[in-house]
């Protein structure tokens, strides 16, 4: 004849029961390695620093369609990351430029090498801009390109400035170029009149 277990014994075994139930369902702690660490965090800065870089950060695949724009990107361009996802930079075309820039442009990177020069192009809503652009070939271990990377800053103030400067430039030319004049016209009557 089989006696009752009592209440405590019925939670003491109840309680065992539940632990070993915790323990088998318990996953084990993970350690991740310190470098693996270090990876995650060096990773978070770059991903920081070119979100918050002054200057465009653009990534495109190898056909030259736009995977990745940092927020200066639409900062001056006014479009969004999602508007030009998959599209080409050319959008942003002025017209300034040549069909054989852009050829000579796409020669040079799709050769491995780095590209730097200045685009004209224009925004969202049509006003032009300057950029003073690098762009460089992205490479996998093997060497094979995979991506280009755009850095672009915005140079329209200083094209700007220099456009004043030369037009000041050129006035002063002329007005010194009046002035020779003048007092050459000067000299002339006076020696004349000095005879």
């Amino acid at each position: 004849m089989k006696i009752k277990p009592t209440y405590k014994e019925l939670e003491n075994q109840i309680n065992r029961l539940r632990k070993e139930l915790s323990d088998k369902n318990s996953k084990p702690e993970l350690e991740v390695p310190d470098s693996i660490i270090q990876y995650s965090n060096k990773n978070r800065k770059l991903s920081y620093a070119i979100e918050q870089s002054a200057n465009v950060v653009l990534i495109t695949d190898i056909s030259g369609n736009i995977e990745y724009t940092n927020p200066k990107f639409t900062t001056i361009t006014g479009y969004s990351a999602e508007e030009v996802h998959g599209k080409n930079p050319s959008i942003l075309k002025s017209g300034k430029h040549t069909e054989k820039f852009y050829s000579d442009l796409w020669k040079t990177i799709s050769n491995g090498k780095i590209w730097k020069g200045e685009f004209c192009n224009r925004t969202k809503n049509g006003l032009v801009f300057w950029e003073s652009t690098t762009i460089i070939p992205v490479k996998d271990n093997s060497g094979k390109i995979i991506n280009y990377l755009a850095v672009k800053e915005d140079i329209t103030v200083q094209k700007e400035a220099d456009k004043i400067l030369l037009l000041q430039n050129e006035e002063y030319l002329l007005l010194n170029k009046e002035y020779v004049k003048q007092n050459e016209e000067l000299r002339k009557e006076k020696e004349n009149t000095e005879i």
